[in-house]
């Protein structure tokens, strides 16, 4: 090998070396946790908002992963609604996991634990409050915390505007069904 290829030989592993000092590095610069929340006001009552929200079934009628994927894989445990209610998926586009109410104030609040499995877990809260002149403002947060891994840290820039597009599909569809009930199922075709 001549003396110039040996040259640009050393000047690429260099440079490769560097780029992945820069990535690493980098990846502790970024935030390890991603907390996004999305709020609407619902001209129905708290109760009705709450019925929605602590029973898994009903949430095939707004939430948007059920009108991507029509075909997911669906499985209840536990108590049908409110507190230990389960529910895992399976999903070739929206991926797999389970997601558990691990505390409940009637008509007020809700707390989820989801394990989306290898990908790491999240916590979704659902707190409610009563408007002047009626309705409920619904407060949807999702939060994730990636700890070290860098991978995932970067994965996090992605997530955050994922998950803002679902919270918001998923307040506007509930909001839809609940100040129309008469429509029935508000998820539009695919």
């Amino acid at each position: 090998m001549s003396a110039p290829a040996r040259r640009a030989l050393r000047f690429l592993f260099w440079a490769l070396a560097a780029l992945m000092i820069l990535f690493v590095a980098g990846g502790f610069f970024l935030p390890r946790r991603v907390e996004v929340s999305a709020t609407t006001v619902i001209h129905a009552p708290r109760d009705a908002v709450y019925d929605q929200l602590q029973e898994f079934k009903n949430w095939e009628s707004w939430g948007p992963w059920f009108a991507r994927d029509r075909f997911i894989e669906k499985t209840y445990d536990g108590p049908p609604a409110g507190l230990n209610a389960r529910m895992a998926w399976k999903s070739k586009t929206e991926g797999e996991g389970q997601i558990k109410i691990v505390a409940a104030q009637t008509a007020a609040a809700l707390r989820m634990a989801v394990d989306f499995g290898e990908s790491g877990d999240a916590n979704c809260a659902f707190d409610l409050k009563d408007v002047p002149g009626g309705g409920t403002e619904v407060t949807w947060t999702f939060m994730t915390d990636f700890g070290q891994n860098m991978a995932r840290r970067y994965f996090g820039l992605l997530l955050r505007s994922a998950v803002t597009r679902d919270l918001n599909e998923g307040l506007s569809n509930l909001k839809q069904l609940l100040e129309n009930p008469a429509a029935g199922r508000v998820l539009p075709s695919p």
